[in-house]
């Protein structure tokens, strides 16, 4: 039997502080202090319901290509600058994707997800940072695989320096 898996894309149109989450809906994590040296390594901070994904500009556009219901592959990494994985806990039957501080309810996006231990993997791809102009963001792209699976640690996957 053939699993099936989605595709979805989302735009966050302005997001801040450096950051963008994928959260269970049900829950309220406290995302004052989650960034270490660790998380900063990975671009990943976890807490409870909560992936922080880092973004490369403070203020940016960001495109995000959710793949629900397989896991990445070898193949899919080709192309991709930086690969990190983590676990996340969904307690409710949603994930919300959403800027660091959403300013309207049209800038959170709601995808309905079976409750679970789910493993993700987050690839994001590099631009030439010395063409960053604060005052003209680039659009960020990034891709996240995401499958049921037991909890395992954040692990990085693949790390190539920034242009």
């Amino acid at each position: 039997m053939t699993q099936k898996w989605s595709e979805h894309t989302f735009i966050l149109p302005e997001t801040t502080h450096g950051q963008f989450y994928l959260i269970d809906d049900e829950s309220a994590p406290d995302t004052s202090n989650i960034w270490n040296d660790e998380a900063f390594r990975t671009r990943l901070a976890i807490t409870d319901g909560c992936v922080a994904i880092s973004t490369l500009q403070y203020i940016a556009e960001i495109e995000v290509a959710l793949v629900v219901g397989r896991s990445c592959t070898e193949a899919d990494l080709a192309g991709w600058d930086h690969v990190a994985a983590c676990s996340l806990e969904v307690r409710s039957s949603r994930l919300r994707i959403e800027p660091c501080l959403p300013m309207s309810d049209e800038e959170i996006h709601m995808l309905p997800l079976e409750p679970g231990c789910y493993r993700l993997c987050v690839l994001c791809e590099w631009f030439d940072i010395m063409d960053i102009d604060e005052f003209d963001p680039k659009r960020e792209r990034y891709k996240v695989f995401l499958w049921r699976a037991d909890y395992q640690p954040v692990e990085l996957i693949k790390h190539q320096g920034m242009r």
